[in-house]
């Protein structure tokens, strides 16, 4: 009997171990993830931020703006918020609150971003106001496109055939 309680107690012992071993891999594996997804979050603002000087840039070049609109541009680009990582509302505090202590905290965000989307608006307004009606309808043409991913692209392809075999 001894033999069998020494034998069990090994199996126990190298049992916790393996557990230990386990938990700590998984700890790590969990840090790396979390170590990552920060990361990744930093490279997207920074693409983020890298495509919108770039967009910002092919619009300026596009309005063909007067010497008398340039300030009106600076003005409106400097209004435009950099990107930035997204503000969460922190997960354990809002455990702790009620259900209508939450609600309240994401009306209060919500309103947030109302107010910065109104801002945007009126320095847009203020610019769009500065361009003629061609420059407008550029402005307005540039803008349309931009919410269109994949489509976008496809028409793109299309258009440029098009041009192509009208130049012919």
């Amino acid at each position: 009997m001894k033999k069998i309680g020494k034998h069990l107690g090994k199996k126990i012992a190298f049992g916790f171990i393996a557990f230990g071993f386990v938990a700590a891999s998984a700890l790590v594996n969990a840090q790396e993830h979390v170590s990552r997804a920060c990361q990744d979050q930093t490279k997207m603002v920074e693409s983020v931020q890298a495509n919108m000087v770039k967009h910002q840039t092919q619009l300026h070049e596009q309005l063909k703006l007067t010497e008398a609109q340039e300030p009106a541009w600076k003005n409106f680009v400097a209004s435009m918020p950099a990107p930035a990582k997204p503000t969460r509302l922190d997960r354990a505090a809002m455990e702790k609150l009620t259900t209508p202590e939450r609600m309240e905290q994401q009306l209060n965000m919500l309103k947030e971003h109302e107010a910065k989307m109104t801002a945007n608006l009126l320095a847009l307004k203020t610019f769009y106001a500065a361009l003629t009606p061609e420059q407008q309808k550029t402005f307005d043409d540039y803008h349309s496109k931009m919410g269109r991913n994949a489509h976008h692209k496809a028409d793109l392809k299309v258009d440029t055939k098009v041009e192509a075999k009208s130049d012919s």
